[in-house]
């Protein structure tokens, strides 16, 4: 299952890395880039909501030796859309599908035009496929236990923090948790303390870098909360 699985990942990373541009674009939708970059290179926040799970993985990838900055967080949202076509292979073979049609589902996945235009700028929407894929992996091998859920909720807080619309995956883990053999409120509970770990970067960000910042001072929860719902 996983050698398909790893297979899919190099086939799609291979194409990823032929095709990607070599320093900032602002092709696909590529407008943010300039931002992301610029945050996690110097130590600020990018527009709102900052999306401070990308940031914290990205100010990490940023300090890669190849290539200039912008060319390394390419790298990692084509790395990031990789995984998540490896992921979606391995769950599709695990609902039982043939090596054959779940490698297809993968590289299709890895070739649609939209899925592909992601993963090869600097973007916080390949890394947060990379979560969708793997909260849907998680909900094929993970247990319906308070553990299993708690990794789900803590898989769910760190796919919102990459980027907020995610919460509507909200409805995948709650579907789990009313299945869940455990006693109901324990595994609810579970899930929700999973959730609230996950969703941390978010608070993270009032100690984030140097001040002032160029998005507003959320040193205050007032500040904080009008930065993170953009309200």
């Amino acid at each position: 299952m996983m050698r398909r699985s790893w297979g899919v990942f190099g086939c799609a990373l291979a194409v990823y890395l032929l095709t990607m541009p070599p320093s900032l674009t602002w092709a696909h939708w590529g407008a943010d880039g300039g931002d992301l970059a610029v945050a996690a290179l110097g130590g600020r926040i990018p527009h709102p909501p900052g999306f401070p799970g990308y940031l914290m993985v990205a100010t990490a990838w940023v300090r890669l030796p190849w290539g200039d900055p912008a060319w390394r967080l390419t790298l990692l949202s084509a790395v990031a859309a990789s995984g998540a076509a490896g992921l979606i292979t391995a769950t599709v073979r695990r609902r039982g599908r043939s090596p054959a049609v779940a490698s297809a589902v993968g590289l299709t996945l890895a070739c649609a035009p939209l899925f592909w235009s992601q993963a090869i700028i600097v973007e916080v929407y390949a890394p947060a496929a990379l979560l969708v894929a793997w909260l849907l992996w998680l909900l094929e091998v993970s247990p319906p236990t308070a553990r299993g859920m708690s990794a789900l909720g803590l898989s769910w807080g760190l796919a919102m923090s990459v980027h907020p619309s995610l919460i509507v995956l909200g409805g995948l883990v709650a579907e789990r948790c009313w299945r869940s053999p455990s006693p109901r409120k324990s595994a609810c509970g579970a899930a929700m303390g999973g959730v609230v770990l996950g969703l941390l970067p978010y608070a993270l960000l009032r100690w984030w870098g140097t001040w002032p910042q160029p998005w507003g001072d959320l040193r205050s929860w007032g500040g904080w909360w009008h930065y993170v719902t953009a309200v």
